[in-house]
């Protein structure tokens, strides 16, 4: 990344806030260091995608950085200070943000593995609590998500479109796409 630096500040834990990002990771950017990689793609609709949550507020890693559901809220606070500051940067956001990388598969959405929970209903509940905290502070950003990976609804009797079907309903007027 141009203008990066490996003595640049890392995104820590906020030692008051356990799970939560210490949030002046932002602001140490302020003097001097101006993230653009991203203006190359200045006049193409893409979406950026939030994939690896840090470890501080994730569960044990099986597959890609899930947030705990205790830090739910951290995540969403995460994303929010996230979009806000390429705004800041940038001047205008990305234009479409997915909450949690190809969370359909059980690689990238660790609660797919547990009998014990409704995996789709916590995976519907974190793209909520993101929306609603990136539209608080970035009302003209898009949320949204699920992408799938491997998409085969026939694999399942259509199980998994049944899930995605139930997902749309629970995140129905909290999700931009």
């Amino acid at each position: 990344v141009k203008g990066f630096s490996p003595k640049q500040p890392k995104l820590t834990e906020d030692k008051s806030r356990p799970g939560h990002a210490d949030l002046s990771f932002f602001q140490h950017f302020r003097e001097g260091f101006r993230p653009n990689t991203l203006d190359a793609f200045r006049d193409i609709d893409f979406a950026l995608c939030f994939d690896n949550y840090p470890d501080f507020m994730s569960v044990e890693q099986v597959g890609r950085g899930t947030p705990k559901v205790e830090h739910f809220d951290a995540a969403a606070e995460l994303v929010a200070a996230y979009i806000k500051r390429q705004v800041e940067d940038r001047g205008r956001p990305t234009p479409f943000y997915e909450v949690k990388n190809e969370s359909t598969i059980k690689a990238e959405w660790d609660y797919h593995w547990r009998k014990d929970v409704d995996s789709w209903a916590l995976l519907s509940d974190l793209h909520c609590k993101v929306a609603d905290a990136v539209h608080e502070q970035t009302p003209e950003a898009k949320i949204g998500g699920p992408s799938s990976a491997w998409m085969q609804v026939q694999v399942d009797n259509f199980g998994l479109y049944e899930k995605q079907r139930r997902f749309i309903d629970k995140t129905k007027g909290k999700l931009d796409f």
